[in-house]
């Protein structure tokens, strides 16, 4: 049909016109002998609409109003300099803030539960979208704050370094003499004693901060949350430490540190040859950017679904700026970026080791109720659909991950006063919302993936697959029931692939007309010709 004929009308005017052509088409007689010769381009197709994920315009927009003033204003300058999606500045943005605070601070929601402040963030983004400089911006405040505590730090780092190497070769030359035959007792006690101060020496030992690390190995990122009190991020724009923990190296995938990070579990390592490692209470927060081609190829590795480290995972899927861009943009503003800088500062020059409990007032722990039993009922649904069990693993955590989303709101509004105040009603709502977007999200990539699919979707695809291997624009409908019997019983007859079929259409992949050219009439599937082409 016409398409410039079809635009100049009004909805109401075209859905008459194509229910008109329908069933002119469906009554029309054909005598159709081969089906390989009728012309696709007389049918109308929907307007397509992938299978993978549905339409990126009814995700919404990260919720910015839900953080507090200092962060907000930051997290927009930096997307409006930029071009980006508000989302990706703030997920990062976010990732920043509880890399300040975990480890100093937790929250109990309810009595005999207590959730750490550490996050999982992954941002999926197709390339160009400027995940690079994004990152750049919303960390440079903590990269600041490494560089001048190091400077501080030298000084006292080389230090201990020279005592420590003192009392090391004072200790060696003691040993030497307390082996000798003529040694008496008292070079004993000299060595018992020189060993006692070089350990004191060394529970006293100053090291160099670390607060990010990119590209690490587990193995070296062990060390150095051992050397940094257990706490540690991971924040790049590449995700290249998914291949190292698949098994990159050693060909031995290894999640275990990943997996005890993220509840905080104690975790030891002892190695052939290497003293062992013990980090108590350890902290880590990821933030990864990946593009859809790799998500993809992760999602595959059963090393990474079916230990539930994806489900650890906040996912944003922000709507591309591409095309869209201005070139000259205004800058950060310095007093919006100075706030920024001191909001982070102020919790790096947090020292405590001990971290403090956070609890809510009474009006935030109903929130916190009506919100869990809110995620209740979406679980007892997905029990009965998700067959895999991967989308109720991921809505299992989300409570708790909006509970640590509303302590580091509630430490990042507060400042140092967040120890002496309850998380009250308000930042436990806007905790809520952040959650609920990163689950609108995150549905979103596990669809896109095929991770987690409903009934109808998983039909499609499959009747989608199977008419693409008769590699023909036209399919007899009665046929592709039969190749898809002789495979796979998903459907026990014809009339089964009614709604799967329904679904292709409403997406533009195919139209089903019916044959009356025989006494017993038929129906023809014909694929779009654009679809067919592009694919």
């Amino acid at each position: 049909m016409n398409q410039e004929l079809l635009a100049g009308m009004s909805s109401e005017e075209q859905a008459l016109l194509l229910e008109d052509a329908y069933v002119t088409t469906c009554s029309h007689i054909h005598n159709v002998h081969d089906v390989h010769n009728i012309d696709s381009e007389q049918f109308i197709f929907a307007d397509f609409d992938q299978l993978d994920g549905g339409n990126m315009d009814d995700l919404p927009v990260f919720p910015v109003d839900s953080l507090p003033l200092d962060l907000r204003e930051y997290v927009e300058a930096v997307a409006n300099n930029i071009q980006v999606p508000v989302d990706m500045a703030a997920s990062f943005a976010l990732a920043v803030c509880a890399l300040c605070v975990q480890g100093k601070y937790t929250i109990q929601p309810k009595a005999g539960w207590v959730e750490p402040l550490n996050l999982y963030i992954a941002v999926v983004a197709p390339p160009s979208e400027r995940k690079s400089p994004t990152i750049n911006a919303v960390t440079r405040a903590v990269y600041d704050f490494e560089r001048e505590e190091n400077e501080r730090l030298t000084p006292l780092v080389e230090a201990y370094k020279t005592q420590h190497n003192i009392l090391s070769r004072r200790l060696n030359n003691l040993i030497e003499a307390a082996s000798k035959p003529k040694a008496t007792e008292d070079i004993a006690l000299d060595v018992r004693a020189a060993q006692d101060e070089l350990s004191r020496c060394d529970q006293n030992a100053v090291t160099l901060l670390r607060l990010i690390a990119d590209d690490t190995t587990p193995e070296a990122l062990a060390s150095l949350m051992a050397a940094n009190n257990g706490r540690m991020a991971v924040i790049s724009s590449e995700g290249g430490i998914f291949d190292t923990v698949a098994g990159r190296y050693s060909n031995t995938p290894n999640l275990d540190l990943f997996l005890k990070a993220y509840s905080g579990d104690n975790y030891r390592v002892d190695r052939k040859g290497r003293a062992p490692e013990y980090i108590d209470n350890p902290c880590l927060t990821m933030c990864l950017t990946f593009q859809p081609s790799v998500m993809s190829e992760i999602a595959g590795n059963d090393t990474f679904t079916g230990r539930g480290f994806l489900q650890r995972f906040l996912y944003c899927m922000p709507k591309t700026t591409i095309g869209k861009r201005t070139y000259d943009t205004p800058a950060i503003p310095p007093e919006v970026e100075e706030r920024y800088k001191n909001m982070i500062g102020t919790q790096l020059s947090d020292a405590t080791e001990e971290p403090h409990n956070l609890q809510l007032d009474g009006e935030a722990f109903r929130e916190s109720e009506k919100f869990f039993y809110e995620l209740e009922d979406i679980l007892r649904v997905q029990l009965k659909e998700d067959a895999g069990g991967f989308e109720n693993g991921w809505t299992g955590k989300i409570h708790g991950t909006t509970m640590r989303i509303a302590g580091i709101l509630h430490v990042v509004s507060y400042g140092i006063g967040a120890r002496h105040a309850k998380v009250n009603k308000n930042t436990m709502r806007a905790a809520i919302q952040i959650g609920r977007y990163y689950m609108q999200h995150s549905l979103r990539v596990f669809r896109s993936l095929g991770l987690v699919e409903d009934q109808c979707i998983k039909e499609a695809r499959y009747l989608w697959d199977r008419i693409q291997e008769f590699d023909t624009l036209h399919v007899k409908k009665r046929d592709l029931w039969l190749k898809c019997r002789n495979k796979k019983s998903m459907f026990s007859k014809v009339a089964d692939m009614k709604p799967a079929l329904d679904e292709l259409t409403e997406r533009g992949y195919i139209c089903v007309e019916v044959d009356r050219s025989n006494r017993k009439p038929s129906e023809i599937i014909h694929v779009n010709p654009s679809i067919s082409r592009a694919s």
